[in-house]
């Protein structure tokens, strides 16, 4: 069984989905090159209906916003987004975080710099 594989069937066993996003794209997903292997671990937990935790790196986050405000203007393929490891991948991290925010439940995010954020995030969630 590819890895790929085995990770999508992993998914079923999971009571939560902690989804990281940050600027780098996941290795593309072997049955669907137009997404990465995180896309499509997500759309099986969303699928499963699996409660959603999503993590977004504040650093990616501000250019995504940037991005949004300047996307139909022309010279946006022209513009460098610091927080994205490789460039050509910017537009479809940033599509995948208009995804998660669009999604009709398990929208909500949290943005982190670092892993420390995000255990005090559950930390504090746990004690409400």
């Amino acid at each position: 069984m590819h890895t790929h594989d085995a990770f999508l069937n992993e998914i079923s066993n999971c009571q939560i989905f902690i989804l990281i996003i940050g600027g780098r794209s996941g290795d593309k997903y072997i049955h669907e090159k137009d997404k990465s292997i995180t896309n499509a671990e997500y759309q099986a937990a969303v699928s499963l209906k699996i409660p959603i935790f999503s993590f977004i790196k504040k650093e990616v986050l501000e250019n995504y916003k940037f991005y949004q405000e300047n996307k139909d203007k022309p010279f946006t393929n022209e513009i460098n987004f610091p927080a994205i490891a490789k460039q050509e991948d910017a537009i479809s991290i940033f599509n995948f975080i208009y995804q998660v925010k669009s999604a009709s439940v398990n929208n909500g995010y949290e943005s982190f710099e670092n892993s420390k954020d995000i255990e005090s995030i559950f930390i504090r969630a746990l004690t409400v």
